[in-house]
């Protein structure tokens, strides 16, 4: 196993799979920009958060999504039609 691949493994043990997928091109961009130690590490964080972030914010757009065409449960029409029917006898 090369060195690149034991430190993806690495990264992605400690749940930091979107480093670990791209470690090869954030190594490729840091040696042609000659960061140094810190610039790297802040740019793979940063990666990771807006990963993170994108995957969240897609996780709630669909979760949205499907809530907002779900049909309604059995329980839940019947509930509405019985609190519905409750207000026009109060008002009659």
């Amino acid at each position: 196993m090369s060195m690149l691949e034991q430190t993806a493994a690495q990264y992605r043990s400690l749940h930091l799979s979107a480093i670990a997928r791209e470690l090869n091109q954030l190594l490729v961009e840091a040696e042609a920009g000659e960061m140094s130690y810190l610039n790297f590490a802040s740019r793979m964080a940063a990666y990771d958060a807006t990963t993170r972030r994108l995957a969240f914010l897609h996780r709630s757009f669909w979760k949205a999504l499907t809530t907002a065409t779900r049909p309604q449960s059995a329980s839940a029409r019947l509930t509405h039609c019985w609190t519905s029917s409750l207000s026009t006898n109060v008002t009659t």
